[in-house]
């Protein structure tokens, strides 16, 4: 049954965005690093090592993005 959800998801690699939440357009903080830090976050799920994270969502010039494993992934990506 599970498996049967997460072919429905949207996915990158091992990556499952199980759900989102908050507001996209909505800006919490702006972190020096990365750009404007939204309201909104994902809970993301490896299937790789089977845990699931909250990652928050991050914007600059070119579009909306999160932080795994100190890289930035597109949420473009995510089919």
């Amino acid at each position: 049954m599970f498996k049967e959800f997460l072919e429905k998801c949207l996915r990158y690699e091992n990556l499952h965005i199980l759900e989102e939440t908050g507001d996209r357009e909505k800006i919490k903080r702006i972190s020096k690093r990365h750009g404007k830090v939204t309201e909104a976050s994902v809970l993301l799920f490896d299937s790789g090592t089977k845990r699931t994270t909250i990652n928050e969502i991050y914007l600059n010039s070119q579009g909306y993005f999160i932080i795994r494993d100190q890289k930035r992934l597109k949420l473009e990506k995510f089919k």
